[in-house]
């Protein structure tokens, strides 16, 4: 979805922004050091922490517990005791987890497919990921696991996050953002 998301941006600014794939440890590491330019998807809050600038928020993100099939999952007091994957440096899932998870075992992950192939292969109980990480189930027919509870209620924002050396970039996005 972020690359269609990109693509419709360049459109609409007849920019030609290119995208690389990276493990969020390494993006991270690589945006501090100036090694890439920004990142398309990245919690505002995190920006701020990372000394990132951002644009105006654009992309709503609804956290999701994955669980096998049969597995309940009622209400965040159900992490008590259990192993819960988690992608390694990803913000919201780590606020999430401090919030919820204190008496949880974290398994950190290093992308959305280890994750929810942790929680189908015994290693993990519960994956903390996004609602659209559901995708992967099918694409990867991960059967057996299932998107167990929604956050309806507290959908995170995200944004782009844009080395601190480039705010005129900033200004350019945020009027592209502004045109869907």
């Amino acid at each position: 979805m972020v690359v269609d998301f990109l693509d419709a941006l360049n459109k609409k600014l007849g920019t030609d922004f290119g995208l690389r794939i990276y493990a969020i440890p390494q993006l991270l590491e690589n945006a501090q050091a100036k090694e890439v330019d920004g990142i398309l998807n990245l919690h505002p809050e995190y920006a701020d922490k990372l000394g990132l600038l951002k644009t105006r928020s654009y992309w709503p993100g609804y956290p999701a517990v994955f669980a096998r099939r049969g597995v309940s999952f009622k209400s965040p007091d159900d992490f008590s005791g259990k192993r819960v994957a988690i992608i390694d440096k990803v913000y919201f899932t780590e606020k999430l987890i401090k919030q919820y998870g204190q008496q949880a075992t974290i398994v950190k992950v290093k992308a959305a497919l280890e994750g929810l192939r942790s929680v189908e292969k015994g290693d993990a109980d519960f994956f903390l990921g996004l609602s659209y990480y559901s995708y992967f189930i099918a694409k990867s027919q991960l059967l057996g696991i299932v998107p167990a509870y929604v956050f309806l209620d507290s959908p995170d924002m995200f944004g782009i996050a844009i080395r601190p050396d480039w705010p005129q970039l900033v200004s350019i996005l945020n009027k592209g953002i502004a045109l869907f």
